[in-house]
């Protein structure tokens, strides 16, 4: 099963005391033995391939964009019509801005891809139909410079993106931020 504990560790140099977070494939007995523990804060089991890390990281890129927009952004479902509902990772409709965020990291698979693409096909839905066609901004947010090169660089979708006014752009974000994407991206290949 995966573990993930938060860990209290005091540097020995400053006596400065830190909770630090591991994350660990481990077998129940492990489990067991380290609940023990009196510096450990056992978090939820979390399932390998959970992305409870990007979800985090996404709530503050909006808060980041909020700021640099100058006006809030909302995250939820916004319905087609009766039947039909697109959730959408922030948008203000009065400003007339939907934006997806991508918060993986590194070398991207097909399948990762693909979810990009998805991402710009949705937002030029929610133009269509829930804008009925009026102009409005249709923005994909990466926090990863080398992701965001990908679909800035000489391909279809790259075209696809130029071409139906789908901006791409960066949101930079923390160190430890950065940190937790990367681990839980080494977690989540299992």
């Amino acid at each position: 099963m995966w573990l993930t504990a938060k860990v209290k560790r005091t540097d020995k140099e400053t006596d400065e005391t830190k909770i630090v977070e591991i994350s660990k494939w481990t077998d129940a007995k492990y489990i067991r033995a380290i609940e023990k523990a009196p510096n450990l804060i056992l978090m939820e089991n979390i399932h390998p391939s959970d992305s409870i890390e990007q979800r985090d990281v996404e709530k503050k890129v909006i808060n980041l964009l909020e700021q640099q927009f100058g006006f809030k952004l909302t995250s939820g479902s916004i319905s087609l019509d009766n039947k039909v509902h697109i959730q959408v990772d922030a948008y203000n409709k009065n400003q007339k801005v939907f934006i997806e965020i991508y918060s993986g990291t590194g070398n991207l698979k097909p399948a990762q891809i693909k979810k990009v693409i998805t991402d710009g096909f949705k937002l030029l839905t929610l133009q269509k139909i829930y804008m009925q066609n009026q102009d409005c901004r249709k923005i994909i947010c990466f926090v990863d410079n080398s992701v965001l090169k990908i679909f800035q660089s000489d391909n279809w979708y790259s075209k696809a993106f130029k071409e139906f006014g789908i901006e791409t752009i960066i949101q930079e974000i923390s160190y430890d931020d950065r940190l937790i994407l990367q681990n839980a991206k080494i977690r989540q290949i299992r």
